[in-house]
């Protein structure tokens, strides 16, 4: 890898990582239940982990570069995290009126929602480049990203909150 991509991928791998710790960290203020108050390092984890999963699932599957899918999988979270972080201002701006009013959660559903649904888009947009196929794509997706995420949610909690 090149001195450019290395210090592209560094970039892009702090927006994802910083969008995340800060994103759980607005959303663990509001949503105290939900995020067990390890909400930045609870959301990093478990959304960490699902990307690992979606991209070995790319890796076997495709058989396109590893930096290749790496690089496709950085851009396409570098725009979710525009929304997170979008999402995050939200919820340190209005948080004790969303909770007054009982809106953190599905506002907070709302967001993640539509973080998805743009980094799917722009998924399959990567992927396609690499001549993937819009359904392989979306298939991985659903199946490696969204489909292993709550599984690492739930086992992060479990850890963070000492196995309660």
């Amino acid at each position: 890898m090149d001195s450019r991509r290395a210090t592209k991928f560094g970039l892009l791998t702090a927006v994802a990582v910083g969008g995340s710790l800060i994103y759980g960290a607005a959303a663990g203020r509001v949503l105290p239940e939900q995020m067990s108050g390890h909400g930045a390092l609870l959301l990093t984890l478990s959304t960490g982990s699902s990307w690992f999963v979606l991209g070995a699932l790319l890796v076997t599957l495709t058989r396109k570069s590893i930096w290749d899918l790496a690089e496709a999988c950085l851009i396409t979270m570098a725009y979710g995290e525009a929304v997170l972080i979008a999402g995050a201002a939200i919820d340190w701006t209005f948080g004790a009126a969303m909770v007054e009013a009982k809106l953190a959660l599905p506002a907070n559903i709302a967001i993640v929602a539509v973080s998805n649904v743009l980094m799917a888009f722009w998924f399959v947009r990567q992927l396609r480049v690499l001549g993937v196929t819009p359904k392989v794509s979306l298939t991985l997706w659903i199946l490696g990203l969204n489909g292993s995420w709550p599984i690492f949610l739930i086992l992060f909690r479990k850890i963070l909150e000492g196995g309660r």
